[in-house]
């Protein structure tokens, strides 16, 4: 069994055992050198049955941020805990004592290419050469030398350039490139986009260093592929400064008059994820979207909560809404009221929601939506007023936001207003029929 150990923390004991062969091994891990470090346990070349991490003390997933006393793991599982406290990044297993990087609580670098973790947010990304690792997709790709312990790391591209920074353990010497992964007709490529290393491939790339890959065409999907030069064995980081799209929140207006309203927003969209929105002044519940509207009457800090979706990881964002104190009242403002704030169907079917209602100096509404299918009508002119959404494929198993927002024909200090409609599309359910056979009259059915 191999172990892949990495960002580390508080004196603890961790006992592995594989339920097959009732056989356990402890690993002691001392305190890292800043809160809320992670300590992440990959597992590799497990047999067959069930295996534990039992954590003794329990300790925190930061995936899921619930205490834990235990994870069942399998194959390329990647238990990721934390602890709050301060020390020596350090951890000891079968009698040796090792140094890790720290890399917040991101995934490692994956074993194979079909497991690349995504880059989600601008924190250190670890990996390893590990011989623990093997050669992925040797035959595929364009590769000076040989391959013997490759890993990988996808992101996409926000610009034609991405800028970051690698730092590898001194001297010790490993091979890079970025690929792009091609689909047609069938069959599969990589294109290279870099060099495979910046020094010579009789060498291979130690220390740290600041790299652009240009050629980059943004919204991409692109894979990092490390290598340990010659078979070595190295621990690597690796950090975006810019270039790479990351999760991002938003005030569509960061300062606003008290009760008007501000959309937040979570980019790229992730119809997959989930979103827990909460405020520093007890308001709420938010709707579980990417796009919120919310009308602050005092400066209000607000945080999303996005887990789930293409991140492996969950993670949380803040905005600040701040309150204008030399707003002017508005003498009439405009107002709109949706008769429902969410609701559900199925990807086949169409809802309509009526009984919605605009008013104050509001005279006509306009009406969008973040979906695959589409919304009918696109504004209204009269109050009330009713809207159906028509889902299309790619809506099913995830949330559609529809936003209202009014006109605002009286101008500043008034502003529109605005409320979004929350829609969750359900898959279609295949009904599954089984035949029997012809009986008798009389004959009981089995």
């Amino acid at each position: 069994m191999k172990r892949i150990i990495t960002l580390f923390t508080l004196l603890i004991t961790i006992i592995f055992e594989s339920n097959a062969s009732s056989t356990s091994t402890e690993i002691s891990i001392v305190p890292a050198s800043h809160p809320n470090s992670c300590v992440a346990l990959q597992l590799e070349n497990l047999s067959a049955g069930s295996h534990t991490w039992t954590f003794n003390p329990a300790v925190v997933n930061a995936a899921t941020g619930m205490t834990v006393s235990s994870v069942n793991a399998t194959t390329g599982s990647e238990p990721i805990v934390y602890w709050t406290t301060v020390g020596d990044k350090q951890v000891c297993y079968d009698g040796t004592c090792e140094w890790f990087h720290s890399c917040n609580c991101n995934p490692l670098a994956a074993d194979d290419f079909e497991n690349a973790p995504l880059v989600c947010n601008t924190e250190l990304y670890c990996g390893t050469t590990s011989s623990a690792y093997g050669a992925d997709h040797e035959g595929d790709i364009e590769h000076e030398g040989s391959i013997e312990n490759n890993s990988w790391i996808e992101f996409v591209a926000d610009a034609s350039d991405v800028v970051f920074n690698i730092s590898v353990e001194s001297g010790c010497y490993i091979q890079f490139a970025v690929y792009q992964y091609n689909t047609s007709a069938g069959g599969s490529s990589y294109t290279l986009m870099t060099d495979i290393d910046w020094t010579d491939i009789d060498v291979g790339f130690t220390g740290t260093q600041t790299i652009t890959a240009s050629g980059m065409t943004p919204g991409t999907s692109y894979y990092l592929h490390f290598d340990g030069h010659g078979g070595a064995e190295c621990d690597y980081e690796i950090g975006f400064q810019s270039g790479v799209q990351v999760l991002e929140v938003a005030a569509s207006a960061t300062t606003v008059c008290s009760g008007d309203p501000t959309t937040l927003t979570v980019t790229p969209n992730d119809p997959g994820a989930t979103y827990t929105w909460t405020d520093n002044q007890g308001g709420g519940p938010y709707p579980n979207s990417s796009s919120i509207v919310v009308n602050p009457t005092v400066t209000t800090t607000y945080t999303v909560d996005v887990s789930g979706g293409s991140c492996s990881i969950s993670d949380s964002y803040d905005v600040t809404v701040n309150i204008d104190p030399g707003c002017a009242p508005c003498a009439n403002p405009p107002t709109l009221n949706l008769s429902s704030t969410s609701g559900s169907t199925c990807v086949s079917t169409p809802i309509t929601i009526n009984g919605n209602t605009f008013g104050g100096s509001a005279t006509s509404v306009i009406i969008t939506e973040n979906g695959a299918g589409s919304v009918s009508p696109t504004s209204s002119g009269s109050s009330p007023f009713g809207f159906t959404y028509t889902p299309a494929a790619g809506d099913a198993g995830n949330n559609v936001t529809i936003t209202v927002t009014t006109n605002n024909p009286l101008g500043a200090p008034c502003t529109e207003a605005i409320q979004t409609y929350t829609l969750s599309v359900t898959p279609e359910t295949t009904p599954t029929f089984t035949q029997v056979p012809a009986i008798c009259q009389g004959d009981a059915l089995s």
